[in-house]
């Protein structure tokens, strides 16, 4: 019985530390999932610490996230947090591993402001040219200790974070802690600490990341801790509780042993027999269905105290769902919790368009996979359709195939409509208020690979000795010519019609669908009318005819500038089809 109770008790401590393992790391990685964007967006700023648009997106996300400081680093180590204040993090590991292209996560810092101990979430920030900077949040170790929850084993277990050095990183909230070093290496090695694990063995199974199970007694209360490697730096989980839990839990057993003793004393041995099979049977049952009843509960208790995601378990094999209580109070209905992932589709509560994704995503996993993710648009009671992002870490069997997921979903919808219009505002050219060089190529290659088939017509426009009106009648002057083309180009074409600035005097125009090329001639006319009243310049236009001029980006943009090139050595002013300008060629040679 004895045996079978330790069993018992380092079976349900490595189940249980296993699961807290996954749940903290999916956690973790949802901080460096939630820089991400922002990272992106600061890729994209010529000037990332004088962005007034980035610190109040880093400004926003101290508000809505558990980081207490949020910053970004430039190429040479200066940094600039949410509240303005700069800082000189270039000597700093993590910005150097950043800087390297790794996220990582810092050991225990001071704050330089504040003096409370943080961890710092790292990542690199890409700009065109490569990694350009860092993008950089705090979490206090308070904040973490919330996730170390003292309600396993019914209240009776703990969880520690020790770094691969021993040191106490993160330890549970409670009065009267077990390991009361701040180095577990030097607690174990007290000699009034009594362990079954000597201090070199530890050492040498954390160095090489290896598992253990062992057992102390310290102020005479005896205690199993299970520990295992975190999957975060050189960090290790230590799980524990103390003995007499398990020891309440085998007292039923022990009065089961009683009875079958005196049942050997007073019966026949094939009853004897008989009753000793039963039991032991039965015994089994009762420890496989304690530990799945525990470890689910256990489990669902830590991950529903670890965020304010909604978090939920499935069974990838009967196609099952469990959820927390708090899904019908945040998305305003009963979750489906049958025919995994179907059912959740044919309900409506997955956007039709994010619909054979979510689904693809949960049915064809690969053998070995380890987690899960991605974003999806997801149905709220009485409102639209809002983007959650979906992270899930995976159980596998012993061929590596995913059998459960414990997983958490977050509402990022304010996330994306921000980055949308962020995104939606650095296509604009501001002082034409048509789309820039690399939008509106983005736009017409996007439209060429969609639509290959019908006529469209490339115009390349450029004003007439433009720099002469700048040097005659002043930059004001210029601005306002180049405001006004652009205002008669968006009066005179199609909203379907895509219209950019491509250079200082120089706009384009792709028109989808052309009936005819009197058509694209006709507009043009007009515009040149239009312009030379409203400020006396001319515009010279090439014209490139989709397909015959060209099938690609690159052709038509090539064939239009060399027809409007030949209209600029004509005598400018007017408009040329690259096919005349083609077809002369020919009869000249």
């Amino acid at each position: 019985m004895n045996e079978q109770t330790e069993e018992h008790a380092s079976t349900s401590l490595h189940d249980v530390s296993t699961g807290i393992a996954k749940i903290m790391e999916t956690k973790i990685e949802g901080q460096w999932a939630t820089l991400a964007p922002v990272a992106r967006y600061a890729g994209e700023e010529e000037d990332m610490l004088n962005s007034e648009i980035l610190i109040r997106i880093m400004d926003d996300m101290k508000d809505t996230t558990s980081f207490s400081v949020i910053f970004v680093a430039d190429e040479q180590g200066n940094s600039i947090n949410n509240s303005g204040v700069n800082v000189d993090v270039s000597t700093r590991y993590y910005y150097k591993t950043s800087m390297q292209g790794y996220n990582h996560i810092s050991q225990i810092l001071q704050n330089s402001i504040t003096g409370e101990d943080v961890f710092v979430f790292s990542s690199p920030v890409y700009g065109n040219s490569g990694i350009q900077g860092v993008l950089g949040a705090a979490i206090r170790v308070k904040d973490f200790q919330e996730l170390l929850d003292p309600s396993i084993f019914d209240g009776m277990g703990y969880v520690y974070i020790i770094s691969g050095s021993g040191d106490v990183l993160v330890e549970p909230i409670l009065e009267d802690q077990p390991i009361n070093e701040q180095n577990v290496m030097t607690f174990i090695d007290r000699a009034e600490n009594e362990s079954n694990v000597t201090v070199r063995r530890l050492k040498e199974d954390m160095r090489l990341r290896q598992k253990g199970y062992l057992t102390f007694v310290t102020g005479g209360n005896a205690h199993n801790i299970y520990y295992m490697p975190l999957g975060i730096n050189d960090w290790y989980i230590f799980c524990g509780v103390p003995q007499s839990y398990f020891a309440q839990q085998s007292s039923e057993l022990d009065g089961i042993a009683f009875l079958l003793s005196v049942g050997i004393l007073i019966a026949l041995a094939p009853l004897i027999l008989f009753l000793w099979i039963g039991e032991r049977l039965r015994k089994a049952d009762l420890l496989k269905r304690n530990k799945e009843l525990q470890w689910n509960e256990e489990r669902f208790r830590i991950a529903a105290s670890l965020s304010d995601n909604i978090i939920f378990e499935a069974d990838l094999v009967n196609n099952t769902m469990l959820f927390p209580n708090g899904f019908k109070n945040r998305m305003g209905y009963e979750p489906m919790t049958q025919d995994f992932p179907y059912a959740i589709v044919e309900a409506g509560h997955i956007h039709p368009d994010d619909a054979e994704a979510f689904i693809e995503m949960h049915t064809n996993i690969p053998p070995f996979t380890e987690k899960l993710s991605g974003e999806f648009r997801i149905k709220r009671e009485g409102e639209d359709y809002i983007w959650h992002r979906i992270e899930e870490k995976l159980l596998t069997n012993e061929k590596g195939q995913a059998i459960r997921s414990i997983g958490s979903v977050l509402n990022i919808d304010d996330e994306k409509k921000a980055l949308a219009l962020l995104e939606a505002r650095t296509q604009i050219e501001c002082a034409s208020g048509l789309y820039n060089k690399q939008a509106t190529e983005i736009f017409i290659k996007k439209f060429l690979e969609e639509e290959p088939r019908g006529t469209h017509a490339m115009i390349v426009f450029d004003i007439d000795e433009f720099k002469s009106v700048n040097d005659s009648l002043g930059h004001v002057h210029g601005d306002q010519v180049i405001s006004g083309l652009s205002d008669v180009l968006r009066n005179q074409f199609r909203a379907t019609d895509i219209l950019g600035r491509i250079g200082g005097d120089e706009f384009m125009v792709f028109l989808k669908n052309i009936p005819n090329e009197l058509f694209v001639a006709a507009k043009i006319a007009k515009i040149r009318n239009i312009i030379t009243k409203m400020h006396q310049v001319g515009v010279s236009a090439g014209i490139a005819i989709y397909p015959q001029d060209g099938t690609t980006y690159l052709e038509l943009y090539n064939h239009a500038d060399i027809a409007m090139y030949s209209v600029k050595k004509n005598g400018k002013n007017g408009f040329e089809f690259y096919v005349d300008i083609a077809k002369n060629n020919e009869d000249e040679s």
